[in-house]
């Protein structure tokens, strides 16, 4: 019994001097987030071609194209989406831009002419902090028959801003 309480004292003092035997530091660690705002949209081309048009009418018929596009933003204020057209379109030409927003993340204004919106104008607004992938955009393309045949490119920018 003796010899047990030796061994135990032995073993209880051993198992001090090897916590003891540790070393600790530490350390702060500052976390911050920075504010993330994201946009892209699925396809950087797209083509339409209006090849129709009812006869006695000199509006053709409109072409259409869906895409995509995709945000992520974590501001504290809502933010908008605009769309801008690099150059004026020729007279007779129009494209319409309508973007779809996801529930909840934000509200459409509607189908946009950006025929010559050079300077940028407001598709959604109200959209709050999060993300919202693969949400619908739609462009129109019209032409009147008395522009004559043409091909034209021009960059849509979309951007996301307060």
């Amino acid at each position: 019994m003796k010899r047990m309480f030796i061994a135990l004292t032995i073993i209880g003092l051993c198992i001090l001097v090897a916590e003891s035997s540790f070393a600790q530091a530490t350390q702060q660690v500052n976390l911050t987030v920075s504010a993330v705002s994201k946009i892209a949209v699925c396809s950087p081309s797209l083509a339409m071609t209006i090849n129709n048009g009812t006869p006695g009418s000199d509006a053709l018929t409109p072409a259409s194209v869906n895409s995509t596009y995709s945000i992520t933003h974590n501001s504290a204020t809502s933010l908008r989406i605009t769309a801008a057209i690099d150059q004026p379109l020729p007279a007779g030409l129009t494209l319409s831009i309508g973007l779809t927003p996801g529930s909840g993340h934000g509200t459409a204004v509607g189908t946009v002419d950006i025929s010559n919106a050079t300077t940028a104008v407001e598709v959604v607004n109200s959209i709050p902090r999060g993300a919202d992938a693969n949400a619908g955009i739609t462009y129109t393309f019209g032409a009147l028959a008395s522009s004559g045949v043409q091909t034209v490119v021009r960059n849509v920018t979309l951007t996301l801003t307060n």
